[in-house]
This record gives C-alpha cells, sequence and structure tokens, in this order.
C-alpha cells in the first residue's frame, strides 16, 4: 500500500493511460461512476438504468356507435389489402376482362336476332306458308309454282325500289311484299284484310302495292317488252296454221278490268268507273303473243 501510494503522488496522465473498466459499470459512454470512496453506499441496480420502454397510447372511442364505425373502417381496409391483385395478376385479369367483352357482345347479337324473328312471328301470313303447295301458290298469286314467284323477288332485288310514300318498308320481306301486291291483283283483297294478314297498316299496304306494280312495270314492260317486241320476219319462223291469213300480225291485244274500292277523289272515280260493270274497276290492256291462247291468260290471272 505504501508503494501504491508513492506511485500516485507523482503520477502524471498521459494519452496511454487507462481507467479500470471497474468504473464504467453502465459502459464507457456513461462515464465513470464506480470509486472506492463510495463504494457500498448506493442502493442495488441505483448505478444502472435500463431504458424506459415508451407505451403505445391508443385513442378510446368516444361512444358505442364511433368504436363500430372504427372497427368497420379497420376490416374495410384489411378487406381493400387483401383484394388488391399483385402485378403477377394483371395479364389473367386482362384476358378475363376480353373474354368477357366478347360475350356481351355475341349476346347482343343473339338478342337482336331473336327480336327480328319475334317481329315476323307477329305476321299471320308469309309466303313460306304456301311455297311447298302449288296449288295455294297458284290460287293466291296466279303464278303457276313457287319458282315463278322467287325468280320475280331476284328481278325486284336486283334494283333499289323507290317506295310510293317515301318511307321504306323494312320490317316484312321483299318475298311477302311481292305476295301482297299479287294477292290483291288476283284475289282482290280489301286493304284492311291485307293489313291484317300481314300485321301492317293499309297505309303500309298502299305503300307496298303501288310501289311493287310501278317497279313490275318498269322491269317486265318497260325493260324487256316495250323496245323489243319480236319482228314480222321472227314472227314468221313461227306463224301458226291459224294466224296464216294474217301473216303481219305480231301480238294480239285484249283489255280486262277488276273491281277496286272507291277512290276518294272525285276524276280517280270518273277515270275508274265501268259504265259495262256498274261500279269502279281498274282496266288493263293484255298483249298475247300469237301462240298464247286466251283462256289460259284468263285462269292464271
Amino acid at each position: 500500500m505504501a508503494l501504491l501510494g508513492q506511485w500516485r503522488d507523482d503520477f502524471t496522465p498521459n494519452c496511454n493511460s487507462r481507467v479500470c473498466s471497474w468504473h464504467f459499470p453502465d459502459g464507457k459512454a456513461a462515464g465513470p461512476s464506480r470509486f472506492a470512496w463510495n463504494e457500498g453506499k448506493t442502493f442495488p441496480g441505483h448505478l444502472s438504468h435500463p431504458p424506459e420502454k415508451k407505451k403505445k397510447v391508443v385513442p378510446l372511442p368516444t361512444s358505442g356507435e364511433d368504436e363500430g364505425t372504427n372497427e368497420l373502417e379497420l376490416h374495410n381496409a384489411d378487406m381493400a389489402t387483401a383484394e388488391t391483385p399483385s402485378t403477377s395478376e394483371n395479364p389473367s385479369t386482362t384476358n378475363s376482362v376480353e373474354v368477357l367483352e366478347i360475350e356481351v357482345d355475341m349476346l347482343r347479337r343473339e338478342n337482336e336476332k331473336l327480336k327480328n324473328e319475334l317481329e315476323k312471328q307477329k305476321q299471320t301470313f308469309f309466303f313460306s306458308q304456301i311455297s311447298s303447295n302449288s296449288d295455294k301458290v297458284r290460287y293466291f298469286t296466279g303464278l303457276p309454282d313457287a319458282a315463278t314467284v322467287l325468280f320475280l323477288e331476284t328481278l325486284l332485288s336486283k334494283f333499289e325500289l323507290k317506295y310510293h310514300s317515301d318511307w321504306t318498308v323494312q320490317f316484312m320481306p321483299l318475298v311477302d311484299q311481292l305476295l301482297l301486291t299479287l294477292m290483291k291483283l288476283r284475289l282482290n283483297c280489301g286493304h284492311l284484310d291485307l293489313a291484317t294478314r300481314f300485321n301492317c297498316s293499309t297505309a303500309t299496304v298502299t305503300n307496298i302495292f303501288l310501289t311493287i306494280v310501278s317497279a313490275l312495270y318498269d322491269i317486265l314492260y318497260v325493260g324487256m317488252l316495250e323496245n323489243n317486241i319480236p319482228s314480222t320476219a321472227k314472227n314468221q319462223t313461227s306463224l301458226p296454221e291459224c294466224f296464216r291469213p294474217f301473216p303481219n300480225c305480231r301480238i294480239v291485244l285484249d283489255c280486262t278490268e277488276v273491281a277496286v274500292s272507291k277512290p276518294e277523289r272525285l276524276d280517280t272515280q270518273s277515270h275508274l268507273y265501268s259504265q259495262y260493270k256498274g261500279r269502279t274497276t281498274h282496266k288493263t290492256l293484255i298483249v298475247h303473243t300469237r301462240r298464247s291462247e286466251e283462256k289460259q291468260t284468263y285462269l292464271q290471272c
């Protein structure tokens, strides 16, 4: 001990001096706190102070309703986080959307098709009902078979129809419009009768009839017959025996008339009134070739 005191008296600290770690119970950063003069004078554990843990402050709800609202918001936030797709799922999601759009478009087209078919079913009379029976075709149209009616329909479809009333009939197929016109010519059905059969208005019947008759006139007469009557030389190649005394005869003309409804305009009534029949009729000029028979013509009209 005497030596320790002697050494301590003339001790001068320098940069190489060191302090015993015994003096640093809390570590070097806290500094020395244990010395010989205070040994045994401190409370146990006083020298070491563990760091205090901060308590998490949770705000309390002011009422039961606020508490339920907070829980609902937390639940929705959790659900949104769970339902958020990852970047790896985006391609498959895009493909699914495209597939759904295609299916919706297909269903929309099918719906339009079914609507059109439903509109057609409302029509109580149409050509497909009689096309397989030649007797019915001949009775309703005056033509020998369905092929002849379809031939006329093909001719009409090649031209742009100019409807008499300046509005187009779109809901009724062209072959049924032709059937309506032929029934009017063959059976002289009333406008109300035809309107009931074809599920349309009487104005539509008038529009269709005048349009188809004008189109047939332009196609069959103006386009085919007006400037194409066979010449006398051609007639000589097929002259029947009964026409030998009349070698210059090219065609045979005949007339017929069909009863029609009384028109509203007086000038039209005066033109259509028949003194012979005693009613309003529509007069028609018929052209025969020399080989045709008048009897057959009347039977088919």
